[in-house]
């Protein structure tokens, strides 16, 4: 009974009945909202409905069979709840295939349309659920999805799988893919819904006659749902049911031939799958087979990719038979593996795939003989139905993929095993050796492609099949069978046809090969018709690791030089092979011939010194077998050319030839080299000065020759045999010296020429000779030189003691000082090369280089005769940088040897090194600005070191005593922070009392004259700054350690020494176009120079005055644009000094040079053509505190002309004006100045006293408008209204104790001329906007000019139509009308009080109403010009700033005013006039488009006027239009003449007549009859707008019952007047017309009665 009941009552439970049970009246709808489509009839969906099927089947003629059925005129009688079971089974086919079908144009207007009929007739959102949200679930990130959700009943039990979406519902959202995803994952079903969902759809869109789906419109679900299960797969690891439930729909799709986009989309998700899933090895080859069965030829890549990432991510091992053959059939198969394995790993799927191909090929070509026959395995019909007809030759796919894939070392060797098998089981191998047919066949093909391209896997295979005990006889005889073959295969070729083969063959494996093809290529170089590639092949050759193939090559030197026509290339790589050191004899007779093919090298040709380089190297005799070749090299062409080799030869070589015969020379080796020695030196010395010029030059090429310990030893000799013989040329030996050490450091550090695998044997006790013999056998064994060698060097070097000159220097520089000559700077980088060499060589791990280094270094050092040379070297080195050779490790290295030797000596050498003519202690400040921590240690210690507590030091010394020790009670923490140290620094030279010890009372006296110690430590390392002497990184160290000083004594010693490197880049930038060379200052120079600009701080700004130099110094570094380079934050020293112009440094300036300041950064502003100077030049204006002096002063000097007081002047600056006159004035310098002035005040705030700019700012606005041209002066005319303006507005809101902008500050003439003759928008904005501030200002000075204003807003700016115009209009409205208003009533009340003046005014107490009148007359004429979207916008604030009181009665009366004089004045009689009246009175027709005497247009904006204001304000308005209108005469008389209404400028010259509303004397009689009727009529129809009847209706009677009153009685005196003036005209023409407003008046008097009833 309860189940009957339950049943019963949700049948009941229709949407219907629930509507009628529950009361509310609510339609389900797509399109509407549910209670406004309640509203609506069933014809209404049903004519919606249709017309969007009709559209739809404009589109998609699919459409068309729903037409009768879904959308019939029988369904709109069709209630689903009260059908059979079968009916609605049939109807929900018919209704799941129609949504579905719909779903790809759920984006168009027509198919929402289609869908309301469906929601209100079928109610497919309660019965059709799953398939309405299959429908609209591609779009769930799109509006129709959350027009579907909200129809959605959550609580029924067709919806249960949906409940999910409730919170999306209610916050009528969209739905996020990241939702669905999640939602998926976590409901087992509902990624089964998805699956099913797709082929619903396919089901749904496929053709029942072809039988084939569109694709076309499943693009939208396939693309839906490949995003959402591939977001599935990539949220998490796929769960075996995922994988169940995805396999089956990916199945489908790989075999969807007419579905591309599902075929890409099954690819893609089995991809993902592939990546994070490990399936079972039988699911992965039947996956493998119906891939391959089923690719596409468009998709032969996808296809392919999907397969590579299935053997890259799974365990899968081969490649299945059936698989393999259709993967072969694809012609581009190839192609698209080579490009993948340029990119990505194939080699997973590369190597199974290779393996069963060259089976497989190998089985073909046995088969068939060739090895390219196309039978295979054998295929059933099934297999093939799907697949290309032909499948290529097996043999041709194994070729292409060994020729254009690179393969790995397994698969090579795979390959070849397979191979090498093949040959090796051949029945009729013995046929190998006579029958050549085998060199054509695919096997032999493979086997000659593998032993080109893999020569050494080749081998490598052969090695390992050869070393199996089993096959390895049969392989080896194999293999040399094939190989032989192979050799006489290309050898043939190259005899039957030499032109095409010799390339190939210069290229075979096989050295033999390679050898006759060179030989027949220099028989004949016309084998090769291209000589570029004969040059370029035989280049190539000489690098050949065959010597037998070189000594082909090389065996006629001068025929080879014959075939190059660019014979550069053939001696760059001559000299390239001759660097080789191969070893053997074989090699050796090689390097032989090469050095001969170089010797023959043709005049010209390469770089000499590099030649004989290469030469003199191999002629250090080492032992017998280089005597034959250095008489050979002595005898060539080259040798004969060359001045040296030619000498040697002279000299030399007779000795050689007579050892030439002998057994044994290793008694003469010794001799020989000296002889040698000799003989270069001899040559050499010719021509003394450039000597070491020249060893130079032969050092250079020491890296050619394969011998370089060879040429070096015997440069270095060379040298020392000539310093020995030089006396007197103290240039050339320093010269010498400096270019020893150089090599020396060269060969010890660089080429490990000194130590390598050397010993400490023959120590320097030994006769010379045979220390010579022992370095030769040396370099012949090892090719290195002893260590005890450099000692050798050092002495023949004879590096002497400190020259007498350098000791004067207080400083020594690796880069010179001032006064410093070449030979002393040689010595130093000669003694500094040296000592870094040895240095380096004691730390070297080897105990022979630290023996040696130590005994050079002791002796070496005696070169420093005396302490103070030993303490400025070590200044002079800690002070270097890599560009000198000075590491880091070597400044440390001689800060641990200077406190090992400062703790040698006593207190009083220790004392001595404070002394100021010392550098001691400016280096160590330096170098406790270190960023090693470890430094600042050391340098500590060394300033302990000579500051000890006990010592004392002279009187003239005190002060850096002082300093000394006080830098030593913060040793911990400038140890520990280096930054510190300017801190410290900064505190002790300002004078801190804490730290000064007051003076004994003994010394007080004495002391008393003397300067403070912080003051003098101060004053010393300034100095020290300043001094020229001094080098540029002591200089940018000490500048460091001050950086924190920040007072105009620390500043103004060092502005010299800003303006020399100002002035010295300056004048770089100016030589080079404006851009410094790199080289034109150092990097040291650049930090100086920025460390000196950024002491430009507000603490020394106000220093910068006309009494120092200092200003001048700015301005020179700001006109300077030279490139700083990385050193400085800033790109240019302009940049940098820009950037210290903050606004405090501004405010500190005085006022003077703050002017001069200010007027170079404009100057840069304008002329400048960096952008980013100029917008930094405009920051600091923009952000520093301005006087307006300044500005005026800008201002003036454009406006104020020059006077002249002599002719010449009188005619440069007539000649001047003529230049400027070519062009325009307002485009010169002094005008673009002020332009980019006036740009930066426009909203600039920090501008003192700004009100006495107004004045300047408007004679300078005078000056544009005499001189502008052509619009050039419209840009500076906007900005100097927009300053006034800034400034007027701006001090009218300040306080009232602040200065004020006055009136007689004002010009009120100039603004309305720039007004007028301006036709730029925006400067009519800008002068409007003044003219309003200027309104709250002086309003008086409004009425002479306001009309011309007004009047051309009603002509220009009224009609625009963009928002700024709007806004200007505002501003004028609010702000000048009052103003107007408050001028008028000021000028009424001065003419009332002033009776006793004679002089006639218009002013009286109305005249302030009808001159307002004349300003609203403008706005109304304007009205049809103004856009009609703002057009009650604007008549509403217009009335609410003048009043609705009294002006809103008036603006109605101008309107129906300006309507009536639209027409014109005919001229014909009184009857007809009166006709003419009575028509235009009458109502029009539709197509007239009027509404009685008012067209429909125009009382269409006075209806939506009266809308804006209270039913209160509206009865005064009314009440006072029909009182104006009760004032004006009955009649004007015919032919009266017609007064001109006058127009002026000057509302103070227009009389009471000009300013009327209707002026009848300026209208004719017709026009009066039409104004009084259509506001008569007007009246009436504004009185029944559904507005003021709503309005009145609401408000209390008591309200409006006076003003209701007063209306009541105007209009009775109004019908009496009317009445009066018909039955005086009874008899008159004009009798028919006050019929006509009588009743029309009588109809007004209805209305207002019926108003309140």
């Amino acid at each position: 009974m309860a189940t009957s009941l339950a049943a019963q009552l949700k049948k009941l439970a229709v949407p219907q009945t629930q509507n009628l049970l529950t009361g509310d009246f609510k339609q389900a709808s797509f399109l509407y909202d549910d209670q406004e489509a309640a509203t609506y009839t069933k014809q209404h969906f049903f004519n919606i409905g249709v017309n969007g099927l009709q559209q739809l089947i404009a589109k998609d003629e699919r459409f068309a069979e729903f037409e009768q059925t879904l959308f019939s005129q029988s369904s709109q009688s069709m209630q689903r709840y009260v059908q059979t079971a079968e009916v609605n089974q049939q109807l929900d086919i018919t209704i799941n295939k129609f949504l579905l079908r719909l779903s790809s144009y759920m984006q168009l207007r027509e198919a929402h349309k289609a869908m309301e009929w469906m929601v209100h007739r079928y109610n497919v959102h309660l019965r059709n659920v799953d398939t309405f949200m299959m429908c609209m679930l591609p779009y769930h990130d799109q509006q129709p999805f959350i027009m579907a959700l909200q129809l959605l009943k959550m609580n029924s039990n067709e919806a249960v799988k949906w409940r999910w979406l409730e919170p999306v519902k209610k916050g009528g959202t969209f739905l996020p893919r990241q939702t669905l995803i999640t939602h998926c994952r976590s409901v087992k079903g509902f990624l089964g819904f998805m699956c099913d969902m797709l082929s619903k759809h396919i089901e749904a869109n496929t053709d029942e006659e072809t039988g084939l789906p569109s694709a076309r419109h499943l693009q939208r679900v396939v693309s839906f749902f490949t995003q959402t299960v591939l977001g599935v797969l990539v949220s998490g690891p796929a769960t075996e049911s995922t994988v169940s439930t995805l396999l089956p729909v990916l199945t489908i799709g790989l075999k969807s031939h007419w579905l591309p986009d599902y075929i890409v989309s099954s690819y893609m998700i089995l991809s993902q799958l592939f990546l994070q899933t490990s399936l079972a090895e039988k699911l992965l080859q039947s996956l493998l087979n119906v891939i391959a069965k089923n690719i596409q030829p468009g998709l032969v890549q996808s296809a392919v990719t999907v397969i590579v990432i299935m053997f890259q991510k799974q365990n899968i091992s081969k490649v299945t038979k059936k698989a393999f053959r259709y993967l072969v059939r694809q012609s581009s198969l190839v192609t698209f593996l080579r490009e993948m394995s340029l990119e990505a790993n194939t080699d997973p799927f590369l190597g199974p795939f290779l393996t069963t191909l060259v089976r497989q090929a190998l089985k073909e070509a046995k088969s068939g003989g060739t090895g390219f026959s196309t039978t295979g395995e054998s295929s059933t019909a099934e297999d093939d139905e799907d697949g290309p007809a032909v499948a290529p030759p097996l043999m041709s796919v194994l070729m292409e993929v060994l020729t254009n894939i690179s393969l790995n070392r397994s698969m090579v060797i795979d390959v070849t095993r397979f191979v090498l098998t093949w040959f090796s089981e051949e029945e009729n191998q013995p046929a190998m050796d006579s029958d050549d047919s085998y060199v054509h066949e695919g096997p032999f093909r493979v086997f000659k492609l593998l032993e080109n391209k893999y020569s050494s896997l080749l081998e490598e295979a052969i090695d390992e099949m050869v070393a199996d005990s089993e096959q390895g006889k049969k392989v080896k005889k194999t293999t040399r069978l094939l190989f032989k073959m192979s050799v006489e295969a290309a050898q043939k070729n190259l005899i039957s046809d030499p032109a095409s083969s010799v390339t190939v063959c210069l290229y075979h494996p096989q050295s033999i090969v390679r050898e006759k093809a060179v030989e027949k290529l220099l028989e004949d170089p016309k084998l090769i018709e291209d000589k570029a590639s004969i040059q370029s092949t035989l280049a190539l050759k000489l690098k050949d690791d065959s010597p037998d193939v070189l000594k082909a090559l090389l065996a006629e030197p001068k025929n080879l030089w014959a075939m190059f026509d660019d014979k550069d290339l053939l001696l760059t790589s001559l000299l390239e092979c001759i660097k080789s050191t191969r070893v053997g004899k074989k090699w050796d007779e090689i390097q032989h011939l090469m050095l001969e093919a170089i010797c023959c090298v043709p005049p010209g040709i390469g770089v000499e010194a590099q030649i004989c380089a290469v030469v003199l190297a191999f002629l250090v005799i080492r032992s017998r077998e280089d005597i034959q070749l250095a008489i050979s090299l002595l005898e060539s062409q080259f040798a004969y050319n060359n001045k040296l080799l030619c000498h040697v030869a002279a000299t030399w070589q007779p000795m050689l030839k007579k050892l030439e015969t002998h057994d044994k020379i290793d008694g003469e080796i010794s001799h020989l080299y000296s002889k040698l020695v000799d003989s270069a030196k001899t040559f050499l010395m010719k021509d003394h000065k450039n000597v070491p010029k020249q060893l130079e030059s032969l050092y250079k090429f020491l890296c050619t020759t394969s011998r370089p310990g060879n040429l070096g030893y015997l440069i270095l000799s060379v040298s020392g045999a000539i310093i020995k013989d030089t006396t007197g040329n103290e240039d050339m030996k320093v010269a010498l010296q400096k270019m020893i050490a150089t090599i020396l450091a060269d060969l010890t550090l660089e080429k490990d020429i000194f130590g390598k695998n050397s010993s400490m044997e023959n120590d320097s006790e030994d006769p010379v000779a045979d220390k010579t013999k022992a370095c030769l056998c040396q370099l012949h064994k090892k090719e290195t030189l002893p260590f005890w060698q450099i000692k050798e060097v050092l002495q023949q070097a004879d590096i002497g003691p400190v020259p007498a000159s350098l000791k004067d220097f207080r400083f020594w520089s690796l880069s010179g000082s001032v006064g410093m000559s070449t030979v002393d700077m040689d010595w130093l980088k000669t003694v500094t090369t040296v000592v870094n060499v040895l240095l380096d060589l004691r730390e070297k791990a080897n105990k022979n280089s630290t023996i040696i280094a130590e005994k050079c270094f002791a002796s070496f050092f005696k070169v420093f005769t005396d302490k103070e040379s030993v303490i400025k070297f070590l200044c002079m080195v800690w002070m270097s940088g890599r560009e000198h050779g000075v590491t880091s490790v070597h400044k440390a290295r001689l800060l641990q040897f200077a406190q090992v030797y400062l703790a040698s000596l006593n207190d009083k050498e220790r004392k001595a090194l404070l002394s100021e003519s010392l550098p001691f202690l400016p280096c160590l400040l330096v170098l406790l600005t270190s960023e090693f921590e470890a430094v600042r240690k050391v340098a500590f210690t060394l300033l302990a070191l000579t500051t000890g507590p006990d010592s004392t030091l002279s009187q003239g010394d005190s002060a850096l005593l002082w300093f000394t020790r006080n830098l030593l009670r913060f040793r911990e923490e400038i140890t520990k922070d280096n930054v510190f140290l300017s801190q410290v620094v900064k505190t002790l030279l300002e004078g801190d009392e804490s730290l000064a010890s007051p003076p004994s009372p003994k010394r007080r006296r004495r002391s008393a004259s003397k300067p403070p110690a912080h003051s003098s430590a101060l004053a010393w390392l300034l100095e020290n700054v300043t001094d020229l002497a001094t080098p540029n990184r002591v200089k940018a160290g000490l500048l460091g350690v001050l950086c924190k000083m920040d007072t105009p004594e620390s500043f103004l010693p060092l502005i010299p020494t800003l303006k020399s490197l100002v002035m010295s880049i300056s004048t770089s930038a100016e030589i080079e176009g404006g851009k410094a060379s790199p080289s034109t200052l150092s990097s040291e120079e650049k930090e100086i120079l920025q460390l000196l600009l950024k002491r430009f701080t507000p603490a020394v700004a106000p220093a910068l005055d006309e009494t120092t130099e200092a200003l001048g110094v700015l301005l020179l570094a700001l006109k300077c644009s030279a490139c700083l380079g990385v050193l400085a934050s800033g790109n240019t020293v302009q940049l940098l000094v820009i950037e210290q112009l903050s606004g405090k440094f501004m405010s500190a300036l005085p006022l003077p040079a703050r002017k001069t300041l200010v007027a170079e950064l404009l100057t840069l502003t304008a002329a400048s053509k960096s952008t980013e100077v100029v917008r930094r030049c405009r920051k600091v204006i923009k952000h520093m505190s301005l006087e307006s002096s300044i500005v005026i002063d800008e201002m003036k000097s454009v406006h104020v002309k020059p006077t002249v007081s002599t002719v010449r002047e009188a005619k440069k600056q007539k000649l001047k004006m003529s230049e400027q006159l070519e062009d325009s004035e307002l485009e010169t310098l002094p005008w673009k100045r002020v332009t980019v002035l006036l740009e930066m005040l426009q909203s600039k705030k920090k501008v003192k006293a700004a009100v006495s700019m107004v004045p300047v700012a408007f004679q300078l606005l005078g000056r544009v408008l005499e001189i502008e041209n052509e619009g050039s002066g419209e840009y500076l005319k906007q900005l100097l209204l927009g300053l006034i303006n800034f400034v007027c507005s701006r001090h009218w809101e300040e306080q009232e104790n602040a200065e004020q902008v006055k009136g007689e500050h004002l010009n009120m003439d100039l603004i309305v001329q720039c007004i007028r003759s301006s036709d730029n928008a925006h400067t009519h904005h800008q002068a409007l906007l003044l003219l309003s501030s200027a309104a709250k200002i002086a309003p008086s000075l409004l009425l002479h000019n306001m009309m011309s204003v007004f009047t051309f807003m009603g002509a220009n700016i009224l009609r625009q139509d963009d928002a700024y115009s709007f806004h200007v209009i505002g501003k004028i409205l609010d702000n000048v009308i009052p103003a107007l208003i408050m001028a008028c009533e000021e000028k009424s009340k001065q003419n009332t009080s002033s009776k006793s003046k004679k002089k006639p005014t218009n002013f009286s107490p109305d005249s302030v109403s009808n001159m307002m009148t004349v300003v609203l007359r403008v706005f109304v004429d304007a009205v049809p010009h103004i856009p009609s979207h703002r057009r009650m916008v604007l008549f509403e604030k217009l009335v609410q700033v003048m009043g609705s009181d009294q002006y809103l009665w008036r603006l109605i009366l101008l309107y129906i005013e300006s309507v009536t004089a639209r027409n014109t004045v005919s001229k014909q009689g009184a009857e007809e006039e009166v006709e003419a009246v009575v028509a235009a009175m009458l109502p029009g027709t539709e197509e007239e488009k009027t509404s009685g005497p008012l067209s429909t247009s125009d009382m269409e904006f006075l209806l939506g006027l009266t809308e804006r204001f209270s039913s209160s304000q509206l009865l005064v308005a009314f009440q006072e239009v029909l009182t104006y209108v009760l004032t004006l005469p009955d009649e004007k008389a015919q032919g009266a003449p017609l007064r001109k209404s006058k127009s002026s400028s000057n509302l103070e010259d227009m009389t009471a007549e000009d300013m009327a509303i209707f002026s009848v004397a300026s209208h004719t009689p017709k026009q009066l009859r039409h104004f009084k009727f259509a506001s008569v009529f007007a009246l009436n129809q504004l009185l029944t707008s559904q507005h003021v009847v709503a309005q009145l209706s609401e408000t209390s009677p008591t309200a409006y019952l006076a003003s209701y009153q007063s209306l009541l009685e105007i209009c009775l005196q109004w019908i009496s007047k009317v009445t009066g003036s018909l039955q005086h005209h009874m008899e008159d023409v004009s009798r028919r017309y006050w019929k006509l407003l009588l009743h029309k008046s009588h109809d007004l008097l209805d209305t207002v009665r019926n108003v309140y009833c």
